[in-house]
């Protein structure tokens, strides 16, 4: 009988063991799943490199495909306190 109890106690001591590591992992998963979804709340909230609102410019939001390189080349986009 003492034999039988101290090889049920053996496995209750490995299943315990068991249900820590798994727990372990558990909270490891969680942390990498927040740490993920606050990546991607960070990047949707992304203000495009374009959008001028904040610093008082007030005009139509251009397209990135219309954008010149060369920003004297279209002078007609630019406020005027840039240029003059």
């Amino acid at each position: 009988m003492e034999n039988h109890l101290a090889k049920k106690d053996e496995e209750c001591k490995i299943m315990k063991e068991e249900i820590n590591l798994l727990r372990k992992e558990v909270d490891h998963l969680n942390k990498s799943l927040n740490s993920s979804q606050t990546l991607d709340d960070i990047l949707s909230h992304q203000i495009p490199s374009l959008n001028k609102s904040s610093l008082g410019y007030v005009g139509e939001p251009s397209n990135i495909n219309d954008a010149s390189p060369d920003p004297l080349k279209n002078k007609d986009d630019l406020p005027r306190e840039i240029y003059v």
